[in-house]
Parts: structure tokens; C-alpha cells; sequence
């Protein structure tokens, strides 16, 4: 899954990613965690339904897709916006929040 999730990136992005990419890493963990709730087992079930009881139901969006996400930035004033934008990069698998990557890291 994580060599699909590399060409969809390098299609997408019309780049060539190499084994110490910066975003190589992020690949492979969000290929980890989209086989855990969706690849469906024998059994019909996925790892995911297995474990909670039921399917997976949260907000997936494409690898490397730029999103708009609130941050926990300090803001000089309320005035300044509490939302950037962020390359996705999938979800925390114990929260279930969005990690997005910015210029900042």
C-alpha cells in the first residue's frame, strides 16, 4: 500500500521521492493505518471492526492533499486566523485527529 501512496504522490505532485525522503516516514505510517480500517480480512471484517465493533466512519482525505486546519499556532491576536494551510498527511491512530504538515514543519 505504501508503494501506492508514493506514486500517488509522485503523480500528483510531479516529483521523484527516493527511500530518505523527508516525507517517506508519513507514507508508510498512514499506509499502516488505512490497512488497519480498511483492507477487508477472510472473515469479511477489517482490523479496525475487529477491534471497535464497527467500520471505520471518520474523514479520509487524499495523501499529500493541501487542506485548511485550525493549528494550536500562537496567534498575535484574535484578529489573526487560528487556520493555515497544511499538506494532509493522515490521522493519529490513538486520537483520530488530522496531521497536516506545514512550511514550519
Amino acid at each position: 500500500m505504501a508503494r501506492t501512496f508514493v506514486a500517488h504522490v509522485e503523480l500528483a505532485l510531479k516529483v521523484t521521492l527516493d527511500p530518505s525522503s523527508p516525507v517517506m516516514p508519513w507514507i508508510v505510517r498512514h499506509a499502516a493505518w488505512c490497512y488497519t480500517r480498511f483492507q477487508v480480512h477472510e472473515d469479511g471484517q477489517t482490523s479496525h471492526q475487529k477491534l471497535k465493533g464497527k467500520a471505520y466512519a471518520g474523514d479520509v482525505y487524499c495523501f499529500g492533499e493541501q487542506v485548511v486546519m485550525h493549528t494550536a499556532r500562537k496567534r498575535p491576536g484574535k484578529v489573526f486566523p487560528a487556520w493555515e494551510p497544511v499538506i494532509w498527511v493522515g490521522r493519529n491512530a490513538s486520537s483520530d485527529e488530522h496531521l497536516g504538515l506545514t512550511a514550519r514543519g
